[in-house]
């Protein structure tokens, strides 16, 4: 789990760094990593950990309620749930 979860603390650095370049849809990477290394708990945990991180990338992207903002918590939300 502790590659996921690094991977996915570089992603919310990196999108913290870009402010209002959202790059939340690559949270959705993450999840797959630990599935494919750290087992279903382990996947479940980090997939959960990315909606609500793209969730509240909005408030520092400062784009919550823009359609693209939508679009981007679903990609991470259904890449999370597969």
């Amino acid at each position: 789990m502790r590659p996921s979860l690094a991977v996915l603390a570089g992603l919310v650095a990196i999108d913290l760094l870009l402010r209002g370049d959202a790059i939340p849809t690559s949270f959705a990477v993450p999840p797959f990593i630990a599935a494919v290394m750290g087992g279903r708990r382990a996947s479940m945990l980090t997939a959960a950990l990315a909606v609500v991180l793209a969730v509240a990338s909005g408030a520092w992207d400062g784009n919550i309620g823009d359609d693209a903002y939508f679009a981007r918590v679903a990609i991470v939300a259904a890449a999370a749930a597969a």
